[in-house]
């Protein structure tokens, strides 16, 4: 299980590590220290059966942890985002769903601003896009 900030999207995976041995304390950094090269390899599989039959093609004896649950938010729970959002947004959204113009956005990937090239001040250059008189 990888603890990072993409919620479950990774929680799905199978891990092997290895058990550690001996560690100390770093007495310089106050860091964690060890002896051991393999304190540090964690490899990652999609399914349970992929890590057996990697762990049995090298010869090497494993045992399974517990599945960490995934826990329910309880009621009135409101997440992160949620929290830039006015009242009057969320409640229209709860109202009619993802259906709504709240983020309608027409001028998308449209800009508002023109200024015309010109060519050694002899005059305009042609421009590609709507005409002048247009946007007038």
């Amino acid at each position: 299980f990888k603890l990072v900030q993409s919620g479950y999207a990774y929680s799905h995976q199978w891990q092997i590590t290895w058990k550690h041995e001996e560690r100390w304390l770093n007495p310089l950094m106050g860091w964690g220290s060890s002896a051991d090269p393999m304190a540090q390899v964690k490899l990652h599989f999609d399914t349970k059966e992929e890590a057996v039959r990697f762990a049995d093609r090298n010869g090497w004896t494993y045992e399974f942890q517990q599945k960490n649950d995934i826990t329910v938010k309880p009621a009135g729970f409101k997440s992160y985002k949620e929290n830039f959002l006015p009242t009057r947004t969320v409640l229209q959204l709860e109202k009619e769903g993802m259906k709504n113009k709240i983020f309608e956005n027409p001028g998308y990937g449209k800009s508002n601003w023109f200024m015309p090239l010109t060519y050694h001040g002899d005059g305009e250059v042609v421009q590609h896009g709507p005409s002048r008189a247009a946007l007038n």
